[in-house]
């Protein structure tokens, strides 16, 4: 995900002003955020936001936080 954010910000003239280093620790930590964000998701209703199916098709179990 921190590639595809990186692509994006190659693309678009208006982070021209920023560093590489700047841009790339910015999309670590976007996708870090997204992540977790639909990991907790996951973790609450057991289904993925971008698949609507359960992930149990794919072999991954919910967590229990008993």
């Amino acid at each position: 995900m921190a590639f595809q954010l990186s692509k994006f910000v190659l693309n678009d003239s208006r982070f021209l002003s920023y560093r590489p280093s700047q841009l790339a620790a910015c999309s670590v930590l976007i996708a870090i955020n997204i992540f977790k964000r639909d990991e907790e998701e996951y973790q609450k209703t057991g289904v993925f936001s971008g698949y609507q199916g359960s992930l149990e098709d794919f072999g991954f179990e919910p967590l229990h936080n008993d």
